[in-house]
């Protein structure tokens, strides 16, 4: 770049020198890029471009001219202007390029080159042979069908295009020369016509049998056993072919018709299906065929149904379970109690339009049908005093069932094929008629005498003390079987609200110290039905502690204590203590209480360092001002005979390895296994420990944050502890 800016400048200031002082005769300078020209740029190979130079600058003249082919570098002329004749024998069009450099003859180093580029398409028409494409560009491929009678040509070269079509044929015992007339693809501006012709090829078809079945017939497509059918091929095309038949009843045959009797007897229900093909060959493989269906119905049906008489006698029958075969009156008939004798029916098969099959055949069936029974009832009924209405319960003796059973008793009504218990209100009438299977009728009726009594005796009165509160609450219990319901509970204490709890259950909370009070229950389904309690509750004092229940529990793992409170006053903790003896105790644990609550809270702990033999438990209880109060009854629990027992898991909470503290009678092989809060098992392994305290490691890196249960079994008796892993 620096020693052409150099030059620039060079020739700038020497044309300022020639312009300032006049230019030598000899001196040559080139101002700019030299302008090329080629005509035409797009020509046919063989044909000639001109090509011409202009030189910009100062006496041009005094230059030498170079023209070449860029490709090659090879020199076609010295001058300005000149021609030449590019060759392209390829399929594809080939830019040629030239290169054309003048040099001033005294300043070798003022030197300027430019390029100018023609496009060549390939010719089949120079008189140059060596101009002319090569011939293996100009071939053409054929594909011929199987029977080489039609064939499809393609150019080698993709740019020669076939101009009228691509494909022709033969006639079959006929050699045809096919023409296929080509040019070459140009641009649609180009105007060349450089490649043309046409491309003939003799296609040789061989002479064929082109028989072929257009379609099978049969005179009759539905036919009784016995009837024959005649069969025809429609075959078209020329050769010689042969038609042959088979059925799929082992018919065969050959010719383009045939006849068949396809079946002599035949009493299936439904028709049989006879298919028959016919397949047409030249001698060779078959070249077509066709099939048609026959369908052959049953001349002689008398085998589809069967005749029968009910177990009473009571009813002729003829049945069939081809639904092709008609029986007349539904194939029933019912006689009459006391009636005897037989019944025609009438039997026919189905056939369809067309075929002539066996005409309907009278069928005869005897029947003896016995007397009708009497019919004769049971009636229980049960009166309920409290709601006054009674049940009939109706139980039928003699007859034949099923039964039919209607009634009706003032404005209702009933039917049903059964006798269910019947409920009516006192005074009310009623009537239940029943007919048997036989048709034997019976009839019962009555009138219902049930009278409605008040009954709510024995109404309980509970009264409870609520030692948190310091206030009574009495619940009032109407018992089961007394009165309809609902009911209604009113009370005479002031300020006192009553409440439901059951259908017949109701309290009444609020209730003062000594308060003398009455309770009133009404049946509201009876209103007239009521009765009054009356009563009066002492002193209910508030204690620190209401306590539910205080239990314990022999476990593996050590004495399980449970405590549930109703509520706590100032409750400031627990203290568990255990004795011996049952009379000297001594405090194990300090549980931390829950200072004044008004519901219930469960607690527990688990004495691992229990004693041999029996354990004697209490609890006390101490206020935010230290005072104390046994608040427990004592409980006491054995201990059996346990063979080992996990005294610790060691940390608890663990961050990673949890050591497991065992203590056993003797040597023994336990199964240990973690879970998770879902119950899923996450770890096991199995521990071989020696008589006395044994340590083991449980690598818990695996397991995620969360609470987890660890039980060790020695197929007998388990021990169970929980962990935390952080």
């Amino acid at each position: 770049m620096k020693k052409n800016l150099l030059c620039k400048i060079g020739s700038f200031l020497s044309l300022l020198l020639v312009l300032s002082f006049g230019a030598n005769a000899q001196d040559c300078m080139i101002t700019g890029g030299l302008d090329l020209t080629a005509n035409p740029t797009t020509l046919c190979s063989g044909e000639t471009t001109a090509l011409s130079m202009t030189i910009p600058g100062i006496n041009t003249e005094a230059t030498n001219v170079v023209w070449r082919l860029d490709a090659t570098g090879e020199v076609i002329a010295n001058s300005t202007s000149t021609s030449h004749t590019p060759i392209n024998v390829d399929c594809e069009p080939k830019w040629v390029t030239y290169r054309a450099t003048a040099t001033c003859i005294n300043f070798p180093d003022e030197t300027k080159t430019q390029i100018v580029s023609v496009l060549v398409y390939p010719t089949n028409t120079s008189a140059n042979p060596a101009a002319n494409i090569n011939p293996a560009n100009l071939e053409f491929d054929a594909t011929y069908s199987p029977d080489g009678c039609n064939v499809v040509v393609s150019p080698v070269c993709p740019y020669i295009l076939l101009t009228e079509t691509n494909s022709g044929s033969a006639a079959p015992g006929e050699t045809t020369v096919l023409s296929f007339p080509y040019s070459y693809s140009y641009p649609a501006s180009s105007g060349l016509a450089c490649l043309s012709g046409v491309y003939d090829l003799a296609v040789t078809c061989e002479s064929v049998c082109t028989a072929n079945i257009q379609g099978v017939t049969a005179s009759a497509s539905d036919i009784v056993a016995g009837e024959s059918v005649t069969l025809s091929a429609n075959v078209q095309g020329n050769g010689d072919y042969t038609v042959t038949w088979s059925g799929s009843n082992g018919f065969s045959s050959t010719g383009a018709s045939a006849i068949d009797a396809p079946m002599s007897t035949y009493s299936g229900c439904e028709p049989m299906q006879v298919t028959y093909t016919a397949t047409v060959d030249c001698g060779g493989p078959a070249l077509s065929s066709g099939t048609v269906t026959v369908n052959i119905y049953p001349a002689d049906y008398s085998s589809l149904y069967a005749t029968s008489t009910s177990a009473d006698g009571c009813m002729a029958m003829v049945t069939s379970t081809c639904l092709n075969i008609s029986i007349s009156d539904g194939g029933v008939y019912t006689a009459a109690p006391g009636e005897s004798g037989s019944y025609t029916f009438s039997v026919s098969y189905d056939y369809p339009d067309g075929v002539s099959g066996s005409a309907a055949t009278d069928v005869s069936v005897a029947y003896n049908c016995p007397a009708l029974e009497a019919l004769t009832f049971d009636v229980d009924s049960d009166c309920n005093e409290i709601t006054g209405k009674e049940t009939i319960i109706v139980t039928i003796l003699g007859g034949t069932g099923p039964y039919n059973i209607t009634g009706s008793f003032n404005d209702d009504s009933y039917g049903s094929d059964s006798l269910p218990a019947l409920v009516f209100d006192d005074g009310q009438s009623w009537m239940i008629e029943v007919t048997d299977a036989n048709g034997a009728i019976g009839v019962i009726n009555g009138t219902v005498n049930c009278s409605k009594e008040c009954k709510l005796e024995g109404v309980a009165l509970l009264e409870e003390c609520n030692t948190a509160t310091g206030q009574w609450s009495v619940t009032v219990t109407i018992p089961d079987g007394e009165g309809t319901g609902p009911f209604t509970v009113t009370t005479d204490i002031d300020g006192a609200t009553v409440a439901s709890a059951t259908d017949n259950s109701f309290v009444i909370s609020g209730i003062s110290n000594g308060t003398a009070y009455s309770v009133s229950v009404t049946d509201s389904g009876d209103p007239e039905c009521s009765t009054t309690e009356s009563s009066a509750v002492g002193t209910c004092e508030t204690v620190d502690i209401e306590l539910l229940s205080f239990e314990g529990s022999v476990e593996v793992d050590g004495n399980l204590l449970q405590w549930v409170t109703a509520t706590e006053t100032n409750n400031d903790f627990f203290t568990l203590e255990r004795s011996a003896d049952g009379i000297n105790f001594a405090p194990i644990a300090t549980i931390e209480g829950n200072g004044t609550v008004y519901s219930a809270i469960a607690y527990e702990f688990t004495d691992k360092d229990y004693l041999a033999g029996a354990n004697y438990y209490r609890l006390s209880q101490t206020d935010y001002d230290g005072s104390v109060t046994i608040c427990s009854e004592v409980i006491l629990l054995e201990r059996g005979d346990v063979s080992f027992v996990v005294t610790n898991l060691l940390p608890n909470p663990t961050i990673g390895e949890l050591n497991v503290v065992l203590n056993t009678k003797e040597s023994n092989s336990f199964v240990a296994a973690v879970y998770d809060i879902t119950g899923k098992m996450v770890f096991t392994a199995v521990m071989e420990a020696e008589a006395g305290f044994n340590t083991f490691a449980i690598d818990t890196d695996n397991l995620s944050s969360g609470t987890y249960l660890l039980t060790v079994a020695n197929g007998q008796e388990v021990s169970t502890q929980k962990f935390v892993r952080r």
